[in-house]
């Protein structure tokens, strides 16, 4: 099981976030991510614990204003910094609600879905792959990326 602080390539990023790859690339310019959880080493990657925030970012735009999605992801930003070296599991028992005002915003759903993508499957005894394969996760992504992941017969 991957680490809260792998890096994934952009690309990754989206399908794992479950966006476009500009998307991606907007929350890396516009700063929209912490500084902390993106590297422009070598490429652009993003942390792998961080493309949950991504999916909240996107996802509640059309019910949340910009400045209290961005003071969600900042909240959230201190407790996954001090998680980044925890498994998911671990990271999976924090409390992920936010609290600003009268406002309570739960971020666990995102961080279940992200560490769902990123968890890779057990492999057998025999080598051979769990019935669940990155392919099968694959077909639930957007069309844009089914067609651009799956391998063609």
């Amino acid at each position: 099981m991957p680490a809260v602080a792998e890096m994934l390539k952009a690309s990754e990023a989206a399908v794992v976030s479950r966006v476009s790859l500009r998307d991606v690339n907007r929350v890396i310019n516009e700063h929209i991510l912490p500084d902390a959880f993106v590297s422009l080493d070598n490429g652009r990657h993003v942390l792998a614990g961080a493309c949950s925030l991504i999916a909240f970012y996107f996802e509640s735009a059309r019910r949340l204003t910009s400045e209290e999605r961005l003071f969600a992801i900042r909240t959230a930003e201190v407790r996954l910094a001090k998680a980044r070296t925890l498994p998911w599991a671990a990271l999976l028992r924090e409390d992920w609600t936010v609290q600003h005002e009268f406002l309570t915003i739960d971020l666990m759903p995102f961080m279940r879905r992200a560490n769902g993508w990123t968890t890779l499957p057990q492999r057998e005894k025999s080598s051979q792959p769990h019935p669940t394969s990155l392919a099968a996760r694959l077909s639930s992504a957007p069309p844009a990326f089914r067609s651009m992941m799956l391998p063609h017969p």
